[in-house]
């Protein structure tokens, strides 16, 4: 039996990362994993973008890849890893998963944003001026030279162009499993 390949897109905060695995649910039909998170919920964010739980309850040993980002949990459950090809995570967690997921191909997709890009997204979200300087903040430390652990780099002007980008190499990929 053909294993289906996981696909991991990477990107700092505001890259366009959950529009375009939404995008890539809706048009080709992929399953993302839901992850799993101690932080509590953003206004206006849906109840099922993360399984949200207390720092008590969240369980590391039940996770394909786990780490702590700005004093919250946050990981993918194995049995989430295990039935899904589409998943959001950190440069670490990508690290984790590949080596998790063992023979199963798992490809990484790296999202560049600007800074500018960045911050004009958090605001359109709703992100205090404070929570948007610290983000930009931790994320210059936790993607600072991501790429490497990319097998693919990816920007773009819109997330429609992006998502194109990606759906081509996620075809090449999958068509030649």
């Amino acid at each position: 039996m053909r294993e289906i390949p996981m696909f991991v897109l990477v990107g700092p905060s505001a890259s366009g990362k959950s529009t375009v695995a939404q995008m890539l649910v809706e048009q080709l039909g992929m399953k993302r994993a839901v992850t799993t998170t101690t932080r509590k919920r953003r206004r206006g964010e849906p109840v099922d973008a993360y399984h949200f739980v207390s720092k008590e309850s969240f369980g590391v040993d039940d996770m394909a890849e786990s780490q702590e980002y700005a004093g919250n949990y946050y990981g993918l459950s194995k049995a989430e890893a295990d039935g899904s090809n589409l998943v959001i995570l950190e440069p670490k967690g990508a690290v984790a998963l590949r080596s998790y997921c063992g023979a199963r191909r798992c490809y990484v997709i790296g999202i560049q944003v600007s800074r500018k890009a960045q911050a004009e997204r958090m605001v359109m979200r709703g992100d205090s001026a404070k929570v948007i300087n610290e983000r930009i903040a931790c994320d210059a430390v936790a993607f600072q030279d991501f790429e490497r652990i990319c097998d693919t780099v990816c920007s773009a002007d819109t997330v429609e162009e992006l998502c194109a980008i990606i759906k081509e190499y996620i075809n090449e990929r999958t068509l030649t499993q």
